[in-house]
């Protein structure tokens, strides 16, 4: 909730919505709140590091894969 209130702030105040950076943040989240983020970075341009790409199908993004 706290992501979510700090997006409404920033976007009343500057009339732009701010580009999101989330490191892992499916990892720590039950079913519930992933939901809420996905959600959330569906109106957001969003930049996100994470080890579970399956949250993310089915949305419409940009993956990019980093192999060693």
């Amino acid at each position: 909730y706290l992501k979510r209130a700090e997006l409404e702030f920033i976007t009343q105040r500057t009339k732009q919505k701010p580009v999101l950076l989330l490191d892992d943040i499916f990892s720590e989240l039950d079913k519930e709140n992933r939901k809420l983020v996905s959600e959330i970075i569906d109106d957001c341009q969003t930049i996100i590091t994470s080890t579970e790409v399956e949250e993310m199908r089915g949305k419409k993004i940009d993956l990019i894969d980093l192999k060693k």
